[in-house]
């Protein structure tokens, strides 16, 4: 592993030399190199994923009428707006209506499906 005790030295000659922008994610990381992430990559967010954590997130569920969904969708949307939004959608066709009509209210949207190929996804 990169991050065993003999490799740490190597990365400390390297790493006091440039300004890298990196980011870590690893099910490996002990506390025992936290004093290596704090010093190299300043404020970071350490997460064990033994121990609880208590996040910063908000989760919204609304109960809408299946006329109004989409219309509800796109309000909330607009008026949050989220940094990133995943929104799971059960069939093509109803994903290809969201997709387009979030287009249509000049939402910055992406489409992934599984029956897209890659040409169609970069694309989208």
């Amino acid at each position: 592993m990169l991050f065993e005790q003999d490799s740490l030295s190597l990365l400390d000659a390297i790493l006091t030399r440039c300004n890298p922008k990196i980011l870590i994610i690893s099910a490996s990381i002990t506390e025992k190199l936290k004093p290596f992430i704090d010093k190299y990559f300043g404020k970071n967010l350490f997460l064990n994923t033994t121990q609880e954590h208590k996040l910063k997130l908000n989760y919204y569920n609304l109960v809408t009428t299946e006329e109004q969904k989409l219309k509800t969708l796109i309000h909330l949307t607009q008026n949050i707006n989220p940094y990133i939004s995943i929104i799971f959608v059960s069939n093509i066709k109803e994903q290809t209506k969201i997709y387009e009509a979030m287009l249509k209210h000049n939402l910055k949207v992406l489409c992934f499906s599984s029956i897209l190929n890659t040409k169609n996804v970069n694309n989208t």
